[in-house]
């Protein structure tokens, strides 16, 4: 009878591992046949769901400002409300916390009924035992956060980090009604399915770059064409697909009046101006009413191009203003701008053969932002309370300005580029025509 039994205790850890390594094999499988990260970073969520046999698990990404939003998620039966789509405030989580994640891959386990957190350090592990696992540490819990788990009905919640590129991207949270212990086993296994999300946000971080700078190249080509490739110059419709590409709701291209001729020609082309989408107010100036010829903007531009050194001149600056109320070196054309909803601003300069000859702007309007916080907060103060409530609550911001990426810097000077060239050739043809008319007409004179 003992034997029996005996054998029965040693069944058990067998098969549990063999759960294990079947579900850690079902999960590289799934990350090997599938780049869509959403629907893998969902997968984790229900199989850790169902290791722990816990009520809510979630997946938690990191914003730039450190604050973070559900994108993923599983739940048993309703048990606990859904908090998918949720953002949380910066707050929320500790830098503190936050830097141990990162730099000591910190796991953490909380009992609300004994009071109590479990850490659970690899690095502290390596160090002890000289080996790569998990020795579960526990000490009393700030009572903090204790009422903001008691808040959201939880009484038990594990906590393990995701790492890409060795920064700190996300968090997998589980949460439990109930106290819901935790063996260092199961924390092991969840910290190895984290890893292999690591490398699935790797893989779709790699995917989504090379089909941005494909679109990125094919929008560069597509106004190439328009450019260079047909028989005339489509300078109207260049300048239209360049504002889509840049997500802008207007824009202009100025032609300077200064040209040097390169065949004798000692007339100078007159300015032009090439416009599409929503433009500010003429400038009032007793010497023009073009943005460009006003004094003061050449003024701006020009000291804004001494800034930069002669081969970078020479290249094309690109200036982006992602809010043209802040500068101080534009604040006399903002007027301008006021009866209009523009508020950013990217000005490239076009250069060919050391020669400026003009500018190509791009005007992006403010925005109406719209977030939904888990909860209620001020989101101009810091959070000194844990919230008692985290039902939904929507903040709306009027009047926003969109920042301009550093990849549509990148594509606004390729694309300024080719404008570059192709008004060259624009002029140079000009200039051919006009001298052929000249001359056909003292030939008709002498004839």
């Amino acid at each position: 009878m003992t034997l029996k039994n005996n054998n029965t205790n040693t069944a058990q850890p067998v098969q549990q591992r063999l759960d294990r390594e079947v579900l850690l094999h079902r999960m590289l499988n799934r990350i090997r046949q599938s780049l869509d990260l959403e629907e893998i970073l969902t997968a984790t969520a229900a199989e850790i769901r169902s290791l722990l046999g816990t009520d809510r698990v979630m997946v938690y990404q990191f914003n730039p400002d450190n604050s973070g939003k559900v994108i993923a998620e599983s739940i048993n039966e309703n048990r606990l409300p859904s908090l998918k789509g949720l953002n949380f405030p910066a707050d929320d989580i500790p830098e503190r916390a936050r830097e141990r994640f990162t730099k000591e891959r910190v796991c953490s386990i909380v009992d609300v009924a004994k009071q109590q957190i479990g850490v659970s350090s690899r690095e502290y592990a390596s160090h002890e035992s000289g080996e790569v696992g998990n020795s579960i540490r526990y000490r009393p819990v700030d009572e903090c956060h204790l009422t903001y788990l008691r808040a959201m009905g939880i009484n038990s919640s594990v906590v393990v980090p995701i790492l890409h590129h060795q920064e700190l991207w996300g968090l997998v949270v589980s949460h439990h009604v109930e106290t819901r212990p935790i063996s260092e086993d199961d924390l092991q296994l969840v910290q190895l399915l984290a890893d292999q999300v690591s490398i699935a946000i790797a893989q779709a971080t790699l995917l989504q770059a090379t089909q941005q700078k494909q679109a990125r190249e094919a929008t560069i080509n597509q106004v190439a064409a328009l450019l260079h490739a047909q028989p005339s110059i489509e300078v109207q419709a260049a300048l239209e697909a360049t504002i889509t590409a840049l997500n802008g709701c207007g824009g202009r291209l100025y032609i300077g009046a200064k040209h040097n001729s390169m065949m004798g020609n000692l007339e100078s082309s007159q300015s032009q101006l090439f416009t599409s989408g929503e433009q500010p107010l003429p400038v009032k100036s007793e010497f023009c009413d073009i943005l460009e010829e006003h004094p003061l903007w050449k003024d701006w531009l020009e000291t804004a191009n001494s800034s930069l050194n002669l081969e970078q001149s020479h290249a094309g600056s690109v200036w982006a203003i992602t809010d043209i109320y802040k500068p101080i070196d534009i604040n006399c054309f903002t007027p301008d701008f006021r009866p209009t909803r523009i508020r950013s601003l990217l000005v490239m300069s076009l250069f060919y053969r050391q020669q400026n000859l003009g500018y190509l702007t791009i005007f992006r309007n403010e925005i109406e932002t719209e977030t939904l916080w888990a909860g209620r907060f001020n989101s101009n103060l810091k959070q000194l309370l844990p919230r008692q409530s985290f039902e939904a609550w929507r903040e709306r911001k009027t009047g926003q300005a969109q920042d301009w990426k550093p990849e549509e810097i990148e594509m606004a000077r390729a694309i300024g580029k080719h404008f570059s060239m192709a008004i060259e050739q624009y002029l140079l043809y000009k200039e051919v025509n006009s001298l052929n008319a000249n001359l056909e007409q003292q030939v008709q004179e002498r004839t």
